[in-house]
């Protein structure tokens, strides 16, 4: 059982790097319209799937925050920043690429290669990404059933394959 949750997590992980190289692809460099694109991918997936993008970069992010060669790293070279200021520093951080997410939290001072030194860049809308898609996706379906009998039972279940979604992973997590 562990080697199956094993493997879904895997998964998970290389989903959301699958997206977000998508969009890192397009060479969008205004983090507004990197989200955007982002945003819109994750409107054409399926509920669980928005709620896994959702995790996992909420789990890059918090994981950041704890790492403390790499903080120690950033300081080392010139860069300072609240705990917010960090947050939003990650999702720009992720927005770059696997590759660059890799290289940057291994040896903090590449980042100098791209950016001003001491100026941490923000995404602090990344984080909102996948919000934005649920709530995006809910209006696009209450769109489409315009002609559904009772509206608020609609939203009930809608809401419901949401719920459903989310307990299913706070048990794959317990399980672990």
């Amino acid at each position: 059982m562990e080697k199956e949750i094993s493997v879904l997590k895997r998964i998970k992980y290389q989903r959301f790097w699958n997206l977000i190289e998508e969009v890192a692809s397009k060479n969008v460099e205004d983090v507004h319209q990197i989200n955007k694109e982002i945003t819109n991918i994750l409107v054409n997936r399926a509920v669980k799937e928005i709620n896994d993008f959702d995790r996992v970069g909420a789990r890059y992010i918090a994981d950041l925050h704890e790492h403390v060669d790499f903080l120690q790293g950033l300081q080392k070279a010139g860069y300072t920043f609240t705990d917010d200021g960090l947050s939003y520093f990650a999702g720009w951080l992720i927005v770059q690429g696997l590759d660059t997410f890799k290289k940057v939290v291994e040896y903090p001072e590449t980042l100098l290669d791209l950016t001003e030194k001491g100026v941490l860049p923000e995404n602090e809308g990344f984080a909102y990404c996948a919000d934005d898609a649920y709530e995006v996706k809910r209006r696009l379906q209450l769109e489409k059933k315009k002609d559904f009998e009772d509206e608020d039972k609609f939203i009930m279940l809608l809401n419901e394959e949401l719920y459903l979604a989310r307990r299913s992973l706070n048990q794959e997590e317990e399980d672990i």
